[in-house]
């Protein structure tokens, strides 16, 4: 009797811990990803040379029914018309706070860590021939693998430093 007492226990607090992991959320339905602003970052002078990052500014909107947290970003950069990714980083896309059904993460920037090094003027940079446009590939991990959010073109232009750190929300 003791035994099965036991095992009736064990059995009971599996249930409830299975039950408080909850089933894996399909992130493509649950998340939408939004780019709030888009350019090339102006990373200054280095030897002599203008530096520009690729950088999205953007928001993830919770579509679920319920609350989400713990997301991990991998934003894959391609360059048009080029074999192959030029570029990768990861980031928090939520943290352990829960964003809410229907709420939105605080806006957050991240930066390509490569990016452009071209000498002459900023305003030569887009006619410049080795410039290439970039194309961010979004993908969010849970638990499991990273599932596709979307893909981003870059917008031409040369967004000045505002002070915020890329990463922070």
């Amino acid at each position: 009797m003791a035994r099965r007492r036991t095992i009736l226990a064990v059995a009971a607090a599996a249930t409830l811990f299975a039950a408080g992991c909850g089933p894996d959320i399909d992130l493509t339905k649950a998340l939408e990803f939004r780019v709030l602003n888009s350019g090339y970052f102006d990373d200054g002078i280095h030897d002599g040379q203008t530096r520009l990052l690729p950088q999205l500014e953007f928001e993830i909107h919770n579509r679920s029914d319920r609350p989400i947290s713990s997301v991990i970003l991998l934003l894959s950069y391609y360059q048009s018309d080029a074999d192959g990714e030029y570029d990768s980083a990861t980031q928090d896309g939520i943290g352990a706070t829960a964003i809410a059904p229907g709420e939105s993460t605080k806006p957050a920037i991240v930066r390509a860590p490569h990016g452009y090094t071209f000498p002459g003027a900023r305003a030569d940079f887009f006619t410049n021939s080795l410039f290439r446009d970039i194309v961010v590939k979004v993908f969010a991990k849970k638990r499991g693998g990273y599932m596709p959010l979307g893909s981003f073109k870059v917008e031409r232009r040369i967004l000045e430093p505002t002070g915020r750190t890329p990463g922070t929300q």
